[in-house]
């Protein structure tokens, strides 16, 4: 086995070996050289599981993701779990939203949150649709909260925006005061309208 021999050197050029098994869409390669463990998958701010996401190799997305040096969400709006939404490979997506060291962050629309705090709303709504919330008055939860701070910011846009979004924008206003929530926390209040979003949907859609 060529690994065995001293000579090589699975971790020259930031572990091009491994990387070139990805591009192989070789996912048995990517695990001999994973468990032998000097080549760094994680090279190059996770090139090879971003790569791997943006052409969809799920087996090999899944193969990268055994090693816990591996971060499918390094990158922001680059990372391999946002190439993979964005590129529509669902598939890709799902194994990395249901992987050991992503599954925590997504619980309570944790990564989604993360998204929006950072201001990459777009990230948020590609998240969104992995958990397939519906749109009411053509808003979403981020929709939602933007237009809700737009209002809270400059109550003179309420009048260039239709009844229907209105009605989203006073409900969810209705909720925020309810909950007693600290409106200044973004991250809160944008958390807490994912988790109780039906209720917005269901009433105004009645």
């Amino acid at each position: 086995m060529l690994l065995n021999d001293p000579r090589v050197d699975p971790t020259a050029e930031d572990s091009i070996v491994l990387r070139n098994m990805v591009t192989a869409n070789s996912a048995e390669a990517i695990l001999v050289l994973l468990a032998d463990g000097r080549a760094d998958p994680a090279a190059l701010d996770n090139w090879a599981i971003r790569q791997a996401a943006f052409l969809g190799l799920r087996n090999v997305v899944r193969a990268l993701l055994t090693d816990s040096r591996v971060d499918p969400l390094v990158g922001g709006d680059s990372s391999a779990l946002i190439l993979a939404i964005r590129k529509d490979f669902t598939d890709s997506a799902k194994i990395i939203l249901q992987s050991p060291s992503v599954l925590p962050r997504a619980k309570n629309y944790g990564l989604i949150v993360e998204a929006f705090a950072e201001n990459r709303l777009y990230a948020a709504q590609l998240l969104l649709d992995q958990y397939n919330f519906e749109v009411v008055a053509e808003l979403d939860p981020v929709t939602a909260i933007v237009k809700f701070e737009e209002c809270r910011n400059n109550i003179n846009i309420r009048t260039s925006l239709s009844q229907d979004v209105l009605a989203v924008v006073d409900k969810v206003a209705q909720m925020f005061i309810s909950s007693g929530l600290n409106l200044d926390d973004r991250s809160a209040s944008f958390q807490y309208l994912c988790c109780e979003w039906s209720e917005v949907v269901e009433e105004l859609q009645s």
